[in-house]
């Protein structure tokens, strides 16, 4: 076996370390750019919706919110109370996910009705 076709162990951790540390204001920014685009786009589909995807549609503009105060909390260096957040966006985000595919159309319309 020819070894001079492979890299040798300090190459490798050098060509992993420059991919895996993207500058985190890069990061921010282009989820940030996301996220208005993604809120754009419910915003336009907002009037076409019935019940179901209204409450999962409310759900995920809340997922997004999360996510936004999760980059506002990190860019202000709090990123421990960013990190908080990431399990509270998940759930909301699989609980609009939830509504919209598996709800049963009674615990729908208890949830939009009002109380």
């Amino acid at each position: 076996m020819n070894n001079a076709s492979f890299a040798s162990g300090d190459e490798l951790e050098r060509v992993n370390t420059e991919r895996a540390f993207v500058p985190i204001e890069e990061m921010i920014s282009g989820s940030e750019v996301f996220y208005i685009q993604l809120l754009k786009e419910l915003r336009d589909i907002d009037a076409e919706l019935d019940r179901r995807s209204d409450v999962a549609s409310v759900l995920a503009t809340l997922a997004i919110e999360h996510a936004q105060s999760i980059l506002l909390l990190i860019r202000r260096g709090k990123p421990s109370s960013g990190m908080a957040l990431v399990r509270v966006q998940f759930e909301v985000l699989c609980r609009s996910f939830w509504f919209y595919f598996l709800a049963k159309e009674a615990v729908v319309e208890r949830s939009v009705s009002p109380f």
